[in-house]
């Protein structure tokens, strides 16, 4: 009987302790280590015979160069500046780790807001970490890796001395903006008129020569600038909004087995600190890479399926512009038009808001240059006529030469 017990009990010890290592062991096969070291690994193995053939996979293209192709900033004080050939900043950082992991040399490609989006599209980098906002409308563009590196909003920057708190102070106020920025939209919803620029390090010079008397940017560019004591006493940031994501970019086609490769980088460096101490190291804001540090850590995250887990990423910022109340009524004749005479007319400044009361302001101020040119002829006109039928010749001679020079 004793022995018995003892086997049964030995027997018992031993399935228990299979039933324990099970969960271990199947977390270690789901990690995103994993995950990502057998992806690699097989893009190694077939990296040798595919290398010569046309229209490989991205990733497989990176493995065979042993290079990758990284857009980034150069005038992006914290995040990506270039001196002479070294360049240096929080998203320079994330290239060089991105690089590292891959077991490939980094090339390094200056970007910007204009052209970051169709560099990545026309295969002229392989990845573009560009203070670049993830938003829904991008999304058709690009493949952005979740999760993201970083969260900024975007400030609006003005004199202290001037009179601007919130949204309604907005209306007729021209704001300096850069080319491609995802807030630009919700500016002009709200009645503001835009002054454009390709690079965002010419807003703060263009507010101190007073070519700008607002700037609309995000809060992590103007960081450095509010460190200088001689820009932080002249203006102050009035107010902030449009929370947005940064994300890593990639092709959309030709890029799936890159892109599910950086987002396993990517839930690494958040989890182990990458990011965190990055930011850190360049000075950067971590207040977000902080939180994203303990989301990261958490079991249902830590797996190679937390990149599509909606409870532990972030949402891409919604930008789908206010249609008009009338819209679909637009949409409809403009369907019926097509159909009953062949005509394609496209009418969206009919359809949203923001165009619609651009639209309107287009053609109240299109009608008061009108009138205002009709009257000064009107007025200039009279002017010359009372001139010329003067009593005094010191007045009625020089108009009256000027009318035959102009005629």
């Amino acid at each position: 009987m004793l022995t018995l017990t003892h086997t049964l009990a030995y027997v018992l010890a031993i399935a228990i302790g299979l039933l324990a290592a099970l969960p271990v062991q199947a977390r270690e096969d789901q990690s995103p280590d994993t995950a990502l070291a057998g992806l690699l690994q097989e893009a190694r193995a077939a990296a040798p015979g595919a290398c010569t053939l046309p229209g490989i996979h991205r990733l497989t293209r990176i493995l065979c160069s042993g290079r990758i192709r990284i857009g980034v900033p150069d005038r992006y004080p914290l995040f990506g500046i270039r001196r002479g050939e070294t360049r240096q900043g929080y998203e320079v950082d994330v290239a060089r780790a991105v690089a590292r992991k891959f077991g490939v040399d980094v090339e390094f490609v200056t970007v910007n807001a204009a052209s970051r989006i169709a560099m990545v599209a026309d295969d002229r980098v392989d990845l573009a970490i560009a203070t670049m906002g993830h938003n829904a409308q991008r999304d058709g563009a690009v493949r952005f890796i979740r999760p993201h590196y970083y969260q900024s909003e975007t400030t609006l920057i003005a004199p202290r001395d001037l009179a601007v708190a919130e949204w309604r102070d907005i209306p007729g106020q021209t704001i300096c903006v850069t080319v491609g920025n995802g807030s630009n939209a919700e500016l002009v919803s709200h009645g503001a008129r835009l002054m454009l620029f390709d690079e965002a390090v010419l807003l703060p010079d263009r507010l101190q020569d007073q070519t700008c008397t607002l700037a609309a940017q995000d809060d992590s560019f103007f960081a450095s600038y509010f460190t200088e004591p001689r820009f932080a006493d002249r203006f102050t940031q009035k107010f902030g909004f449009g929370q947005v994501p940064w994300g890593m970019a990639v092709a959309r086609d030709g890029s799936e087995q890159l892109a599910r490769a950086l987002d396993l980088v990517s839930q690494t460096f958040h989890r182990d600190g990458v990011f965190l101490e990055f930011a850190r190291v360049n000075r950067v804001s971590a207040g977000f890479l902080e939180r994203q540090n303990a989301v990261w850590q958490r079991p249902e995250c830590n797996t190679d399926a937390g990149s599509t887990n909606l409870a532990c990423i972030l949402p891409a910022l919604n930008t789908t512009l206010q249609p008009t109340s009338f819209a679909d009524h637009v949409t409809a004749f403009e369907s019926g038009l097509e159909a009953w005479a062949g005509i394609d007319l496209a009418l969206p400044m009919l359809k949203t808001a923001s165009a619609w009361s651009l639209f309107q302001n287009g053609v109240v101020n299109s009608l008061v240059l009108i009138a205002g040119a009709l009257t000064a002829t009107l007025l200039v006109g009279l002017a010359f006529g009372v001139a010329l039928g003067s009593r005094f010749r010191l007045v009625r001679w020089p108009v009256r030469g000027l009318t035959i020079a102009l005629q």
